[in-house]
């Protein structure tokens, strides 16, 4: 019997009381037909996933792939049909599956097919929508569905057709060329309908097209290759050819007793869905794979050692199994999910793994090996070490460097971001730069390279950089480190390296702060406050050399020719070396630089201001506590009348400043709040007032003061209190 036509379903339909559109019209307001990644031109579903989708019947997946390998679920399957058909899903009545509620999704397509009598469900009351739909299901809703019956004498070739209630569908697709079978003898009805042969069985059913053929998804290992014939076995395959590139004689070494997992089409193979290679070749001749650019639709998978692949487009990922012991090469190769090395078992006894990548891409590298180098001329997007890499070597440029846990990493390149999660005990021996190096345990214990650079240094808020770095003493006239900053980003202040000398005024200690380690240590020493005659002692550290030049303070300001100051800065290592205390006469600044095996490691330079008399004491001035610490006078000069002024500087507190002074025997104190100004022979002692105990302040003010011996000045003084809220 022939084919009935498509508008004798939609009578039986309307007299079930279901109502459909009177003709098949594709649902408003759906979006431009998406490029599915995963569906080539040369598919054999490529007309039907196409027609489908730019009438909105098929969306894909959100990740913008249709997945046609995937089998397709009773629910996908009826919401597909629904829309082929045109049913009315709104109006629909509820067919009472006890696993369908009026929320699920396929709701509106089951109760619509369910009404019409295409569908009914399981004995149990279920229909099972999240479960795929079996090729004898298939056979029967496209039957119901598109009005097809098989005439009195049809027949198929099929001997599988166990099924009686299903027999009569079948019969009527294979009739009316909706389907050849997955074999020529088997229909295969029990085997699971994928996303792509469904596609295609609804398009044909409803266009009337002839088939080109069924697909059936085989696996089978490679024994020989003819001519453009795969010998697997007792079978033999013809190969299409989109894949005759990869599947070719040239190839035929690299690909003895490789597993290929393919799409069949009448004995032809059509496409490829994984590949795993297990013919080895020796050290110093590698086996090569060239795939001609050809796809794989799935893994690729190298069960061998000494193996090569070129010219390949990888869809899944490439596994590097643990047979892969010594070396493996791969280049011109894409690879859409990730490159993965698995451990290799004998680990005691295992050789250090080489990996060369040439034009070769992945979303990521994850390395289980437990030693390995790899060299990769392509930036290598994201490396992720695991727990069970010991050390690896690293040649290249990685953008994104995971460490998880004790390891031992070397190499020569750019990382642009590493990120050590767990508290490691790690190597970082690299050669090259580090964009930004993050360590996020205190219990952290790294050991860098001594010629690495880094841009940005992340570690705990707290933590110690010296015990983060357990070799930092060893390398902190080497490494060069940008920025130095907690987890959050804020900056955290550079230790005090030992390369820089012990600076003393007439034996006393200076102390200094590193202000910059970005291309050499530069450090700022504690302003000098001397007199005429004063000596200024360096004490170099072991090893090193000062270079030193002492110009007047303020230094003055370079008129700097049309080609610009740079060929006008003196060269430190011009200075002459410091061999002796060096004596002050007047306001200087020194410039000094460190030097070590004959290059600069360090810069620092020392404010010096000089008094007027070097027989002035500072005895008179009473002892300054803040908020119980104690503050030190940081300049004395003598006024011409012959009276000492004192500056205790800056005091910072939060909240509120308690200021006490605890005055000379013999001597009284006077002060104001707010007032910078002093006067030398009339003082406003009406406005003074006399100190009898602390004085607590809540806001930024100046403080002046004089001491009084009797109804004497001997002695002025000032301090700025700069008072902050918490």
């Amino acid at each position: 019997m022939r084919r009935k036509k498509q508008k004798s379903y939609f009578h039986a339909a309307l007299a079930a009381t279901v109502a459909v559109s009177a003709a098949i019209v594709a649902p408003t307001g759906f979006a431009e037909a998406a490029s599915f990644p995963d569906v080539k031109s040369t598919d054999y579903f490529y007309e039907a996933v196409t027609s489908l989708t730019e009438r909105g019947i098929i969306k894909g997946f959100p990740d913008g792939t249709f997945k046609p390998y995937q089998s397709v679920t009773r629910g996908q399957a009826a919401k597909i049909l629904a829309g082929v058909l045109g049913l009315d899903t709104n109006n629909v009545k509820n067919p009472g599956f006890t696993d369908v509620s009026t929320s699920n999704e396929y709701y509106g397509a089951i109760a619509a097919l369910a009404n019409a009598g295409i569908i009914n469900g399981y004995p149990d009351g279920t229909f099972k929508p999240n479960a795929p739909i079996q090729r004898n299901h298939m056979a029967k809703i496209l039957a119901l569905a598109f009005g097809l019956k098989a005439s009195p004498t049809a027949t198929t070739p099929f001997t599988d057709l166990n099924h009686q209630e299903y027999e009569g569908y079948i019969k009527a697709l294979y009739e009316n060329k909706i389907t050849t079978g997955m074999t020529p003898t088997t229909f295969g009805g029990t085997s699971n309908v994928t996303r792509g042969q469904f596609a295609t069985f609804v398009f044909r059913a409803e266009k009337g097209t002839k088939p080109t053929t069924d697909t059936t998804e085989v696996t089978f290992t490679i024994s020989d290759i003819n001519g453009n014939h795969i010998i697997a076995g007792s079978q033999q395959y013809k190969v299409a050819g989109g894949i005759q590139g990869l599947l070719d004689a040239s190839n035929k070494p690299a690909l003895q007793g490789a597993v290929v997992k393919a799409e069949v089409q009448n004995g032809e193979i059509v496409s490829i869905r994984s590949l795993e290679l297990n013919k080895s070749g020796k050290s110093g001749e590698l086996i090569t794979l060239d795939g001609k650019n050809t796809n794989i639709a799935g893994n690729v998978t190298i069960n061998a050692d000494y193996v090569a692949v070129k010219n390949l487009n990888v869809e899944g990922k490439l596994l590097l199994s643990n047979k892969v012991a010594s070396v493996f090469s791969a280049s011109h190769v894409t690879v859409k999910d990730e490159l993965y090395v698995a451990d290799k078992q004998d680990t005691q006894n295992a050789p250090t793994l080489t990996i060369h990548l040439t034009d070769v891409s992945a979303s990521k590298l994850t390395l289980e090996r437990k030693r390995s180098v790899i060299t990769s001329d392509k930036a290598i997007s994201e490396l992720v070490l695991t727990d069970a890499v010991y050390s690896v070597e690293i040649n290249g440029i990685v953008e994104l460097l995971r460490v998880h846990d004790n390891k031992e990493i070397s190499g020569e390149g750019i990382i642009l971001k590493a990120a050590v999660s767990k508290a490691a005990d790690l190597s970082l021996n690299f050669t090259g730069k580090i964009g930004e190096l993050r360590i996020e345990q205190k219990e952290a214990n790294v050991k860098l390279g001594s010629d690495m650079e880094i841009k940005k240094l992340a570690i705990p808020a707290g933590a110690s950089l010296e015990k983060i770095i357990r070799n930092f003493a060893e390398i902190r006239y080497s490494i060069k480190i940008g920025e130095l900053m907690d987890l959050q980003g804020q900056p955290v202040s550079f230790p005090a390296y030992e390369i820089f000398p012990v600076v003393r005024r007439n034996g006393v200690e200076q102390p200094f702060t590193v202000v910059s380690n970005k291309d050499v240590q530069v450090a700022e020493y504690k302003n000098i406050f001397a007199y005429p005659g004063d000596r200024v002692q360096l004490t170099p550290r072991e090893g090193t050399k000062i270079h030193y030049q002492v110009e007047s303070y303020p230094r003055p300001n370079i008129s700097c020719p049309p080609e610009g100051c740079e060929k006008h800065v003196p060269d430190p290592l011009t200075y002459p070396v410091y061999t002796g205390p060096i004596e002050i006469k007047t306001d200087s600044t020194l410039i000094a630089a460190v030097v070590k095996d004959g290059a600069i490691i360090g810069e620092f330079t020392v404010n010096i201001f000089v008094g007027w008399d070097d027989a002035i004491s500072w005895e008179q001035f009473p002892i300054l506590k803040v908020n119980g610490k104690e503050k030190i006078i940081n300049v004395s000069t003598q006024k011409e009348n012959g009276y000492e002024v004192g500056d205790y500087g800056d005091v910072s507190a939060l909240s509120k400043a308690e200021v006490e002074f605890i005055p000379r025997e013999g001597t009284a104190i006077y002060y104001w709040l707010g007032q910078s100004e002093y006067y030398d022979n009339d003082y406003d002692y009406a406005s003074a007032r006399k100190y009898t105990g602390p004085i607590e302040v809540r806001k930024a003010t100046h403080l002046s003061g004089i001491v009084m011996r009797g109804h004497k000045v001997i002695g002025e003084f000032s301090v700025n209190l700069w008072i902050f809220d918490r």
